[in-house]
């Protein structure tokens, strides 16, 4: 049965021909138009092979997201700095506090202190250890400025109306007087704290009587010559009658140098016992 073109078979070349056969479109030959009789070749059926979403399937391989995902990789540029840039400042005030508190210079260092802590509060400038340390070492200067306060009310000399000493303690060479009586004396050298006592416990010295050296600075050699040919002129008067005055040997106090003599101008004339022992009552 024949058929025309659109269905059936092709037709059959023919063997005795010189040409090569020719087939109509969708034959199923090379280049017609022509389906092939029959079912479709089982080689690459529709849907097998490299189907859709495997292979090279979207999200895979080089999926988005992995393999160098978004933000990793080579497009790093380490930590960012905080906003705004730059690290708070150090309060100016708080510095100040502590330098001040170290060189003792309490006003300042207590106020600087407490008005940086208040700014650091408000602002949020660093340096609020900086304050404290200010502070915490000028409440140090306190106390030791008022432990010395009262061991000096407690080791005060004390007198009487008439200026005789009733109880002893520290005192200045600068502020001995005539008939103070004192330890601190030996060997014939006087130590840098005296300690003024009452004349009627034993003692190194007394002080017999003083005179103010010039109303100039005369010179280290001339102050020397001067106040010992003054202080044996005027002890051997005041003590020609005392019962002490084969036990006494002078013992002369003076200005060495101008500044002393600027500070205190006078010679004190003491008494000490010659043989180096303690005085126990007055000698003049």
């Amino acid at each position: 049965m024949a058929a025309g073109p659109g269905g059936g078979h092709p037709p059959a070349p023919d063997p005795g021909s010189p040409y090569p056969p020719t087939y109509p479109p969708g034959s199923g030959a090379p280049g017609s138009g022509w389906a092939p009789y029959g079912p479709p070749p089982q080689g690459a059926p529709y849907g097998q092979g490299t189907p859709y979403g495997q292979g090279s399937q979207y999200g895979q391989g080089s999926q988005y997201g992995q393999g160098a995902p978004y933000g990793q990789g080579p497009y790093t540029s380490g930590p960012h700095p905080p906003y705004g840039g730059r690290p708070a400042r150090t309060n100016g005030l708080a510095v100040v506090s502590l330098v001040f508190g170290i060189l003792g210079g309490l006003p300042v260092a207590v106020v600087s202190g407490i008005v940086a802590l208040v700014q650091i509060r408000k602002r949020g400038e660093q340096g609020r250890g900086l304050a404290i340390a200010g502070l915490a070492v000028s409440g140090v200067w306190v106390l030791v400025i008022g432990a010395v306060i009262a061991i000096s009310a407690v080791a005060s000399v004390q007198r009487d109306d008439s200026g005789t000493i009733t109880a002893g303690g520290l005192m200045s060479v600068n502020d001995l007087r005539k008939g103070d009586c004192l330890n601190g004396v030996a060997d014939g050298k006087l130590s840098r704290v005296i300690t003024a006592t009452s004349c009627s416990e034993p003692h190194d010295a007394e002080v017999i009587t003083q005179f103010v050296l010039a109303d100039s600075w005369p010179g280290a050699k001339a102050a020397e010559d001067k106040a010992t040919s003054e202080c044996e002129t005027r002890l051997a008067r005041i003590l020609s009658d005392s019962p002490m005055i084969d036990r006494l040997a002078s013992f002369i106090l003076y200005p060495p140098n101008a500044a002393s003599w600027k500070q205190d101008p006078s010679v004190k004339c003491l008494v000490v016992d010659v043989n180096g022992g303690k005085l126990t009552r007055k000698a003049g």
